[in-house]
């Protein structure tokens, strides 16, 4: 006996089956394909297709040549910058890192849509281009709210702070504060939760008021695979053999220990 074929023809409002022999089926598929490219454009729901514009996020230059200098050597509280071998004041970025984007427009969009486009950056260029970090500027972020509906939109899995060595107060869903130390205080760069054995595999900063010049407050980023790369082979080695123990000083109280 002939194959038994089901075919569902769409209509405005309603769908039918139909059970058909296989000779209607080849001859219903001719008269389609005659008529394909009268359709293949036309929107057969019972709303009009309206494209949607999507927030588009465009890498661009900065000129990093007006940023206030940041005295290093001698800095108080800065583990080390008695060294002479201490530079006295800090790098400026260098070209390329980090990757800027800025929107490529002035659109309102809400902060998940701002997030699909970020995902498309982390995942092209922090991760697929091994940059390792991207810098954001002027994305309409407002408020802790719009930054944790912007990293939840991420498509990240978060993770806690527990075992954290900083004291951190929750903002929003998803957001802490960076850190509550004493202003006078210096975080060096540093890999985060490094020495806990589940750490983070990205890290987000939002700025929402920037300090003043001359104030501190400065996010140093530093790319550690270059250091890797600078540091003496031998020490290396001996670190890879040996492995790392963390000894931890939490007193009790302290002027710079978390207010």
């Amino acid at each position: 006996p002939n194959l038994i074929y089901i075919i569902v023809l769409f209509s405005h409002n309603k769908s039918y089956g139909l059970l058909v022999p296989r000779l209607w089926v080849k001859m219903m598929t001719q008269h389609l394909r005659r008529i394909s490219i009268a359709c293949c454009h036309r929107s057969f729901g019972s709303k009009p297709h309206v494209s949607k514009v999507k927030p588009m996020l465009l890498e661009t230059t900065v000129d990093w040549s007006s940023l206030p200098t940041v005295k290093l050597r001698g800095k108080r509280f800065l583990l080390g910058s008695e060294s002479p071998n201490v530079p006295e004041f800090l790098s400026p970025p260098r070209d390329g890192f980090p990757p800027v984007y800025v929107p490529a427009d002035d659109g309102e969009f809400s902060p998940e849509a701002w997030a699909a486009a970020a995902r498309d950056v982390s995942r092209g260029v922090v991760d697929g281009r091994g940059a390792g970090a991207a810098l954001f500027r002027n994305i309409p972020l407002n408020t802790a709210k719009d930054f944790s509906r912007f990293v939840n939109s991420l498509g990240l899995k978060p993770m806690s702070y527990e075992g954290g060595a900083a004291k951190r107060n929750a903002v929003e869903h998803n957001v802490d504060t960076a850190s509550t130390e004493h202003p006078a205080m210096s975080i060096e760069p540093h890999n985060e939760m490094s020495y806990t054995n589940y750490y983070p595999e990205k890290i987000i900063f939002y700025c929402q008021e920037p300090a003043e010049p001359g104030k501190g407050g400065e996010s140093v980023m530093v790319d550690v695979r270059e250091i890797l790369r600078k540091l003496d082979p031998e020490v290396v080695d001996k670190f890879r053999q040996l492995g790392i123990r963390y000894h931890r000083y939490l007193p009790a109280h302290g002027e710079f220990f978390h207010g």
